[in-house]
């Protein structure tokens, strides 16, 4: 039965590791995308018999409008962090390396702020930044760093939960 007490809403954190990263602007958006196949068989031709699960694919985008390096480094990994003296620019994330390098999965949530709905929660287990890395330059807004993560299987949870979690602190 529908259940107006069901709704939810209002503005969320994203924390990494359990550490809140940066304020956000704008909202933070969770994505699911569940890949599927048809099967058919000759007798019915292309009418569909069964469909086939192929995977997910599970993002969060997140608008951070803190303007601090530290910050940088955690969401750009393939960067080059350099800690204030180590250039004549002071502190700097770098940017542009060789292919190949593997980035350090962290664990992800998307977390109400509203205390009372700070169970009901969105958490990738294993979760890397990908994707464009925007940043605006403008004279109407903030600037702000939008970012892209997206979820990667973790071998040691069970199939159904192999890349993350929705939560809900009634069940």
């Amino acid at each position: 039965m529908p259940d107006i007490t069901n709704l939810v809403s209002g503005p969320a954190t994203v924390k990494v590791d359990d550490t809140e990263l940066a304020h956000t602007q704008g909202g933070i958006t969770f994505s699911l995308n569940a890949s599927q196949r048809t099967q058919t068989v000759d007798k019915y031709g292309s009418s569909a018999v069964g469909i086939v699960h192929m995977g997910d694919e599970v993002g969060v985008t997140a608008p951070f409008v803190e303007w601090d390096i530290a910050i940088f480094d955690e969401i750009y990994q393939p960067g080059d962090y350099r800690a204030s003296g180590s250039s004549s620019a002071g502190t700097s994330q770098g940017f542009g390396r060789s292919a190949g390098y593997v980035y350090t999965t962290a664990d992800l949530k998307v977390v109400p702020i509203a205390t009372s709905l700070a169970e009901k929660l969105v958490q990738i287990f294993k979760a890397v930044p990908v994707g464009e890395f925007e940043l605006t330059f403008d004279t109407e807004s903030d600037r702000i760093f939008n970012v892209q993560y997206t979820a990667i299987v973790d071998e040691t949870k069970d199939d159904g939960r192999l890349l993350g979690a929705i939560f809900d602190n009634d069940a």
